[in-house]
């Protein structure tokens, strides 16, 4: 059975009902299937790249939302699980074989220029790239990358964790980074070969999606299924954020199991306007309990004028 692709927001129907009116809620646009799971998704301009785990990179034109086109796929040594994309490079994360560099200059003929191991093989499952540096998270450790030479990337620092690291958001020069069970750790990444962390948010089942949109820090648990904001105005002294009432500030969403979400611009407002789902949480004993499974993806589109569509925030 294929699975399908998110191109902008996946499942925004389920996640937002219960806090937006039914009018104000997302519109399914167009679809397209794929060949393994999609777990990771990044956009620029007309163009979606797909991680595609055993399918490896995938590339779409979504110019025309209502029917994407494939352009081009990239076999990857493992599995695909994330990607992040920046200028002429996508960055895929592909287990233990480490980070990907490829060149996608030509969205239609993706091109692996480099690539580098983590210390001791150890797996990455998630990616975020901020100027000339990749920031991959998977295990108990935050790896800090060079890409600044695409046919050389080379891990230049590290951190280890107190829980299992997955997504990353960046305020200034401060990452946060969803930490399991341990919550929301925050690192000053200043200078990259030496981070260090420099705070932390608990109270977490287990936190997982994370999405930092101006002074707003958004964090999604997978366990409890709940969003919580954050005010990041104070990188690292946040505090609980007005953005929702005061008797909604950690909203359970209705999926069952969240476990990421992406902002989007909004009209006069910032918000977090994508999620992704995983059907049945794995055992946290077991070394799936961190890869995340889409089980279905749409493009979807809110209605104007309240929503502004196009690429992330």
């Amino acid at each position: 059975m294929s699975k399908m692709m998110t191109i902008v927001l996946s499942l925004m129907v389920l996640s937002l009902s219960n806090i937006l009116p039914a009018q104000d809620c997302p519109q399914l646009l167009g679809s397209v299937s794929t060949s393994a799971q999609a777990l990771g998704v990044a956009f620029q301009g007309n163009y979606a790249y797909l991680a595609d785990r055993s399918a490896g990179l995938l590339i779409f034109d979504v110019s025309d939302p209502a029917a994407p086109v494939q352009l081009a796929d990239l076999a990857t040594p493992v599995d695909a699980f994330d990607v992040a994309v920046s200028g002429a490079y996508a960055y895929v994360a592909d287990i233990d074989a480490g980070l990907l560099v490829v060149d996608v200059s030509n969205p239609a003929a993706p091109v692996q220029t480099g690539a580098v191991l983590m210390i001791d093989s150890d797996f990455i499952y998630c990616v975020f790239v901020s100027g000339h540096y990749v920031y991959a998270t998977g295990n108990t450790t935050l790896y800090i990358i060079d890409v600044a030479n695409p046919a050389v990337p080379a891990v230049v620092g590290s951190l280890a964790t107190s829980g299992y690291t997955h997504h990353c958001g960046m305020k200034d020069h401060y990452l946060y980074v969803a930490n399991h069970d341990a919550g929301v750790l925050i690192v000053d990444v200043s200078n990259p070969a030496s981070p260090v962390a420099a705070g932390s948010i608990p109270g977490f089942g287990s936190a997982q999606g994370i999405a930092v949109s101006g002074n707003l820090l958004f964090v999604v648990d997978y366990w409890d299924s709940t969003l919580s904001v954050f005010d990041i105005s104070s990188p690292t002294s946040p505090r609980s954020s007005p953005w929702f009432p005061p008797t909604r500030r950690r909203p359970r969403l209705r999926s069952p199991e969240i476990w990421r979400c992406w902002p989007f611009k909004m009209c006069g407002r910032q918000a977090p306007f994508r999620f992704s789902t995983s059907p049945t949480p794995p055992p946290p004993s077991r070394r799936e309990a961190r890869i995340p499974v889409i089980p279905s993806t749409s493009l979807w589109r809110a209605p104007a004028p309240l929503w502004r569509t196009g690429t992330p925030a």
